[in-house]
């Protein structure tokens, strides 16, 4: 049987000269008489004559893919032929799906290989100056500044005397004017 009049794309069943349209998960080269299951790593949509790359933030996980899959928020893939996509490392996020490169946390934030999809916020009163903090731990403490941390308080106490006695001295003269004027 002459399967020569199959071009790329399609295939000749049983030896036929009828050409078929390559079914997607399968790529069929020139002249097949039967399709060949697309790799994992690669994809094929109908009518392939040969398996594509699964782009960077993609992934083919088993063999006869028609289309590639994107990597889940919480995940990344920045090669190309992929069979599967790594875990976000800790210190970054990958919070959309098909993400190349993780972004890394902002100073003030934090997120471990297990937690959520994204970087977590220190918690109340504390910060890290650091980007790409990894732990709860990596945040510290803010100094929290009162008004006893910037004026000792024996010195507020000292000016609220000395307000008040400026205060005595005003009515006084005050007094003394308005009864010398009647």
């Amino acid at each position: 049987s002459d399967c020569s009049t199959c071009t790329a794309g399609f295939f000749c069943p049983n030896g036929s000269t009828i050409r078929v349209s390559c079914p997607g998960g399968y790529y069929c080269p020139s002249g097949y008489g039967y399709p060949v299951d697309c790799p994992a790593g690669y994809y094929c949509p109908t009518g392939a004559s040969s398996p594509s790359f699964v782009p960077a933030g993609y992934f083919a996980a088993q063999t006869g893919n028609d289309a590639p899959r994107a990597c889940y928020p919480g995940s990344y893939q920045n090669a190309t032929t992929s069979s599967d996509c790594a875990l976000c490392p800790a210190g970054y996020q990958c919070l959309g799906y098909a993400t190349v490169t993780p972004s890394l946390c902002p100073a003030g934030t934090y997120r471990s290989a297990n937690m959520s999809v994204e970087c977590q916020s220190c918690p109340y009163q504390h910060s890290s100056n650091q980007a790409g903090a990894t732990s709860v731990d990596d945040c510290y403490v803010l100094d929290i500044v009162t008004p006893s941390v910037i004026f000792p308080l024996w010195l507020i106490l000292l000016c609220a005397l000395i307000g008040a006695g400026v205060a005595l001295v005003i009515i006084f003269i005050w007094r003394r004017y308005r009864t010398v004027e009647t």
